[in-house]
């Protein structure tokens, strides 16, 4: 395992990233999966998977699912939670990393880059999730703060700079503030991108 790989299983271990997939979006699973028309017959692979938000919701159509992730907490945890629910998934630990920064997935032209010559019928659109589980900016910082992974380990980093706590504290409750829509609401903005292989 090099030193970025062990550093980003480390990353994504810390916190509760089940809750973040489970509690904030646990939509968007569902909406990939009935989106690339998974069913009886279909093999999927989910990259990058988590706990399997995504991975779960295709087994419950019939497919043969294998759901991959760098981080073994997160495959242990989807695991559980498949079983809890009846479903079966294959768990396999794998590093994406060679697919470059997660938020460059979102760039319709470096996704197409990503796929290559393989695939035909490229379909990207720009969606909104409503995302309704924060009464106030500050809610929404305290759960990232303790739960998301990234967001844990920058705490950590700085512990020792009060200064910088507090400048963190003030950026995430004004960038929850800023996307406010009223009663706590949000649209978050994701890319959803489908294609058929050649």
């Amino acid at each position: 395992m090099t030193p970025t790989v062990r550093l980003m299983t480390t990353v994504w271990a810390l916190g509760d990233y089940p809750s973040v997939a489970g509690e904030v979006i646990p939509a968007l699973g569902p909406v990939l999966v009935e989106a690339c028309g998974a069913g009886p017959g279909m093999r999927v692979l989910d990259v990058a998977a988590g706990s399997g938000n995504a991975a779960i919701p295709a087994a419950f159509t019939g497919a043969e699912v294998t759901a991959s992730d760098v981080t073994p907490e997160l495959l242990d945890a989807g695991a559980k939670e498949a079983a809890r629910r009846g479903v079966r998934v294959r768990w396999e630990e794998g590093d994406a990393q060679a697919l470059q920064p997660p938020p460059l997935w979102g760039d319709p032209a470096h996704v197409t880059d990503l796929l290559g010559a393989g695939v035909t019928e490229i379909d990207a659109r720009r969606q909104t999730l409503r995302v309704n589980a924060f009464a106030t900016p500050e809610s929404f910082r305290d759960f990232f703060k303790a739960r998301y992974g990234p967001t844990v380990a920058t705490y950590r980093r700085i512990a020792g700079n009060p200064e910088r706590v507090a400048a963190l504290d003030r950026d995430l409750a004004g960038l929850a503030r800023s996307h406010d829509l009223g009663g706590g609401a949000m649209d978050w903005e994701y890319l959803l991108l489908t294609a058929t292989a050649r």
